[in-house]
């Protein structure tokens, strides 16, 4: 029985990761149009993507811990390679195949996410860019009278004509 909510648990994980990609790749769409509330909105669901995938995998730990208790093996935090010994060939052969479909897909929300993170930057970067040519250079900010002390004492010359 342990096995069967492995493997359903492994599917619900790449539907969900699979879900999440897509999520990822439109949101590239919605930073290269600029569109804070629709980010926003976009971040909000991916949130729940992640909460919902992190109650699968706590279900996919205690389902592995299961598998193992039942063949006499203690482990706090089991991974999949330990469960694979007490499995049958094709009950190997569909979690691995499920395993390496799970890593191939968050290597690619991974590089997603990535890629995302870049154009933001991009885009704060040209922001803050526009802010700067738009706010005035505070040493430059107002108008200053130039001492005539200074400039007369830089000529040699003083301030008083002693010829007249």
């Amino acid at each position: 029985m342990s096995v069967n909510n492995i493997i359903t648990s492994l599917e619900k994980l790449l539907s969900l990761h699979g879900e999440l990609y897509e999520k990822a790749k439109s949101k590239t769409d919605i930073i290269k149009a600029g569109d804070a509330d629709a980010l926003r909105a976009m971040t909000n669901e991916e949130r729940k993507y992640i909460k919902t995938i992190n109650e699968i995998q706590k279900e996919l730990i205690s389902y592995s811990k299961l598998l193992l208790l039942k063949n006499a093996v203690s482990k706090e935090t089991p991974a999949l390679r330990d469960c694979l010994p007490f499995l049958n060939e094709q009950e190997k052969g569909t979690v691995t195949n499920l395993q390496i479909k799970l890593v191939e897909q968050v290597s690619a929300i991974k590089n997603q996410n990535d890629l995302n993170q870049q154009l933001l930057e991009q885009s704060l970067a040209f922001v803050n860019m526009s802010l700067d040519l738009l706010r005035p250079d505070m040493d430059h900010y107002n108008y200053e009278r130039p001492n005539r002390q200074q400039s007369y004492e830089q000529l040699g010359r003083s301030l008083f004509d002693s010829n007249a």
